[in-house]
């Protein structure tokens, strides 16, 4: 997946662009899916604006990549922006940050939930900090 990520991160900024910033736009290998990927993906447009997450998500998925990437996506998981462990994994990526600006990768951690081997943190902050677009 690392050699997708640059396109990755060109769609979450056009997503963004058109709906509104991302709380958590997120690529996560579960350890239990060796190679498969999770998007998860949290954002204020997505509750607001009335929109089916996985269509927006897929859509977008067809327009900046080739068929091949469904071999390496496992599902798409909006998760609600009230998820419980959502301010610990945003406070995580921001502490990691401060070490650098780029894009965050996580290893051998526990997020959401789930067990998860990797995780490429495209975008991670909180709700009050970011604006929904037209608003």
């Amino acid at each position: 997946m690392r050699q997708y990520l640059s396109t990755w991160q060109v769609l979450e900024q056009h997503l963004a662009e058109r709906y509104g910033a991302f709380m958590l736009f997120a690529l996560l290998e579960r350890e239990d899916a060796s190679n498969l990927w999770d998007i998860v993906v949290a954002a204020p447009w997505l509750e607001h604006l009335n929109i089916d997450a996985l269509d927006v998500i897929a859509k977008a998925i067809n327009e900046h990549f080739d068929r091949d990437i469904y071999h390496h996506i496992s599902h798409i998981a909006p998760i609600d922006m009230n998820h419980p462990d959502l301010p610990v994994l945003l406070e995580m990526v921001a502490n990691e940050r401060q070490q650098s600006n780029s894009m965050v990768t996580l290893y051998q951690r526990q997020l959401l939930g789930k067990d998860i081997a990797r995780a490429f943190i495209i975008s991670a902050q909180p709700a009050n900090t970011r604006q929904l677009v037209g608003n």
